[in-house]
């Protein structure tokens, strides 16, 4: 992909960052779905039938799984 400039932004502690953190959140969450489902990426198997790929809490996401 092309760069960008980055002409504006939110200010920390601005009221609509948890907004924005969200939408990105709920967005990169969606990718990480998609790659599993075709098989692309393969999440922690933590018995037969339990895995899982994504651990997000407050701010912190982590992506846990090998690829292909």
């Amino acid at each position: 992909t092309e760069d960008f400039n980055v002409g504006k932004g939110l200010m920390q502690g601005d009221p609509l960052s948890p907004f924005l953190f969200l939408i990105v959140a709920e967005g990169l969450t969606d990718l990480m779905r998609s790659a599993v489902d075709r098989s692309r990426f393969h999440g922690y198997k933590v018995s037969n039938n339990i895995s899982f790929h994504t651990l997000q809490i407050a701010d912190d996401t982590i992506f846990v799984g090998e690829g292909n």
